[in-house]
C-alpha cells in the first residue's frame, strides 16, 4: 500500500434496537418514558484488508473487540457545542463476552420522547480512575476531549480508537465509525551486505529519546486533533529483556524484530532532537562484545502521522549503522468480515 493511498476507515456499526417496553412510572422523568436502547455490534469496512487494534499487545482484529466506552449529550435541538453537555451517557462501559455474543452495558438508557441525542465512542474501555487515558468533566459543553498520558512503558500503551460523532439523532441505526488516533512504530533488522560471514550479531535494545508523550485529543472543526503538551517527553527502550525485541541472529535480509507489543507515540511534529540508540551483541567465535549505535530519527523524518505504520529497518554493520524507513495505513492482514441480516 503506498503512502499515498487514501485513509481506509475501521467501521464499527453500533445498531440501537428500538424493542418495545412499557411506559416509565415515574411521570418526572422524561428521559425514561421512550424505548429501551439495546446494543447489537456488527463490523464492517469499505476493504477488508484491515486490522483493527484496540487493546494493548498484539494488534488485535476486529473479532477480538470487547469493549468500548460511549458518551452522549440529550439536547433540546441540534446539539450545541457552546451550551450541551453529555448529560445523556457519560464513559458509559459497553462489552460483549466473546465475538459471537451480543454487545450489553447496564443501568439500561432510553431514547427521549423529544430532544435528539448525539453520541461519541473511543476504544478500548478505561474506568474513571485511569490516570493514561482521562476525559473532559462530564459538566463541561462540547464534545468529548480525550486527554492521553503515555506510559513510559510499552507493554503498557493502549491503542486509542476513537469514532467519529453522530449527532442528533432521535431514533434509528447509530453507526460508529472509529479511526486509529496514534501513530505505530515497528522495527526490522538486516545484516549490510558486506557484513563479515564469521560474524555473529543480534540487536538487544533500542532506545528512542525525545518524543513529547502528552497531549488531549479535541474536536476542532471537522474532527479530532492533537493538542500536545511541549514539555512532557521521556524515554522508551525496547529491548530483548523486557520482551519487546526477538532474540534472533540478524540474517542478511529483513526480519521484524519487534514483537507483538507495539511502540505506539502520540502523532507529533519533530521540534527537536529524536533520538534512537541501538545496543548490539557481536559474536565471533569465543569473543563476545556490545557495540552501540545512534541515529537521529530527525534525519530521516520530521513527523508521526495519525493512524500510520512506521516500519525503521535498521541495517547494521560491525562498526556502523544505517537506517531505512517505510510508511504504510495502519492495517497488515485480512480478515473475513462476516455479513448480518
Amino acid at each position: 500500500m503506498s503512502l499515498n493511498s487514501k485513509i481506509r476507515y475501521i467501521f464499527i456499526i453500533v445498531t440501537f434496537i428500538l424493542v418495545a417496553c412499557s411506559p416509565s412510572s415515574d411521570k418526572n422523568d422524561d428521559l425514561e418514558k421512550g424505548l429501551e436502547i439495546n446494543f447489537q455490534l456488527y463490523e464492517k469496512a469499505q476493504d477488508i484488508s484491515l486490522n483493527s487494534p484496540v487493546t494493548r499487545g498484539p494488534l488485535l482484529s476486529n473479532d477480538l473487540i470487547y469493549e468500548m466506552g460511549v458518551f452522549a449529550s440529550r439536547s433540546v435541538g441540534e446539539f450545541n457545542p457552546d451550551e450541551d453537555i453529555l448529560n445523556y451517557m457519560y464513559n458509559q462501559k459497553v462489552v460483549r463476552e466473546n465475538a459471537q455474543s451480543e454487545w450489553y452495558y447496564t443501568p439500561l438508557k432510553y431514547w427521549p420522547l423529544s430532544g435528539q441525542v448525539s453520541f461519541f465512542a473511543y476504544a478500548p474501555y478505561v474506568d474513571d480512575g485511569n490516570t493514561m487515558l482521562t476525559f473532559s468533566p462530564k459538566s463541561q459543553a462540547g464534545k468529548p476531549t480525550f486527554n492521553y498520558d503515555m506510559s513510559p512503558s510499552i507493554a503498557d500503551q493502549i491503542d486509542l480508537l476513537v469514532a467519529e460523532p453522530v449527532m442528533n439523532k432521535t431514533e434509528g441505526q447509530i453507526n460508529f465509525k472509529f479511526k486509529h488516533y496514534l501513530s505505530c512504530v515497528e522495527f526490522s533488522a538486516r545484516k549490510a551486505d558486506n557484513f563479515p560471514e564469521d560474524v555473529e550479531m543480534r540487536v538487544m535494545e533500542i532506545e528512542v529519546n525525545g518524543l513529547r508523550t502528552s497531549g488531549s485529543l479535541q474536536y476542532v472543526n471537522s474532527g479530532y486533533g492533537w493538542e500536545l503538551n511541549p514539555d512532557k517527553s521521556t524515554s522508551f527502550l525496547l529491548s530483548v529483556e523486557n520482551g519487546i525485541l526477538a532474540s534472533v541472529d540478524l540474517k542478511n535480509e529483513n526480519q521484524l524484530i519487534t514483537l507483538s507489543d507495539k511502540f505506539m507515540p502520540i502523532p507529533q511534529s519533530f521540534t527537536g532532537k529524536i533520538q534512537l540508540i541501538i545496543r548490539a551483541e557481536y559474536r565471533k567465535g569465543a569473543e563476545k562484545k556490545e557495540v552501540s549505535f545512534e541515529q537521529n530519527m530527525n534525519n530521516f523524518l520530521s513527523s508521526l502521522e495519525m493512524g500510520k505504520r512506521y516500519t525503521l529497518s535498521l541495517i547494521l554493520n560491525v562498526t556502523e549503522i544505517r537506517v531505512e524507513y517505510s510508511i504504510k495505513e495502519w492495517y497488515n492482514h485480512k480478515i473475513d468480515i462476516p455479513t448480518f441480516d
